[in-house]
């Protein structure tokens, strides 16, 4: 009986379709079953109920605000509306609306911020490379992987982590790569070798392969360069 996934899932039951059937994954993680997939989901649904009430307690909260607000109350909004769109992130369904608000609202309170930096040439650098660093940091959190792996409750283990990550597509595991520095790239390379070792004809790695030739390349480039 085939199972019933959501058309977008959440994080949970994201992964467990990455370990469905998947030969990368020892065998007792391969097996799933419907009544997971519902767990996995329940679980999804409450994340979700818990990030949409933080949401509006911090749209209320902006909406409050003093004209001659105190800059830690303003930098601690700021930390919290970056939690919450790494959150969204991995939340399942459509949640453009929710990105896009969030932005509008991390843009407001930054220009606070900005405004009060004015003047302080060392304040408005800091600004400049912290808003750098995070506009990076979005661009990384669109793929679900990496918003999954950077959850504080990622459902993703530490053994989990290899065989999630070589079953990711071309464009997605590139990316994840620039979560990892050099030494780690070199870990996960010795890994992924050993777990592919001696199933060069199995079929279904395919995909795994590319991957662990991609990170060959990535590793010897590094060398190289050092």
């Amino acid at each position: 009986m085939a199972l019933k996934f959501s058309c977008k899932p959440g994080r949970c039951e994201r992964h467990l379709q990455r370990k469905f059937n998947n030969p990368l994954f020892p065998e007792e993680k391969r097996v799933v079953s419907q009544d997971q997939v519902e767990a996995a989901y329940a679980l999804d649904k409450e994340e979700f109920q818990h990030f949409s009430d933080d949401y509006q307690t911090i749209l209320q909260e902006i909406a409050d605000l003093a004209e001659n607000v105190d800059s830690e109350v303003v930098l601690k909004l700021k930390q919290r509306l970056d939690q919450l769109y790494e959150q969204v992130c991995g939340l399942g369904g459509d949640r453009t609306a929710e990105k896009k608000g969030l932005t509008k609202l991390h843009q407001a309170v930054n220009q606070a911020i900005t405004t009060g930096a004015a003047g302080d040439p060392t304040a408005e650098e800091k600004l400049a490379q912290e808003a750098q660093a995070r506009n990076v940091h979005w661009q990384l959190l669109e793929e679900p992987l990496v918003a999954d792996l950077l959850r504080p409750d990622s459902p993703i283990s530490q053994d989990d982590l290899l065989p999630s990550l070589l079953s990711e597509g071309a464009g997605s595991f590139g990316v994840a790569m620039g979560m990892f520095d050099s030494a780690q790239r070199r870990s996960l390379l010795t890994q992924a070798e050993t777990l592919l070792q001696g199933r060069e004809e199995e079929p279904g790695l395919e995909n795994a392969r590319a991957r662990v030739e991609f990170l060959q390349g990535l590793v010897a480039s590094a060398e190289y360069s050092n």
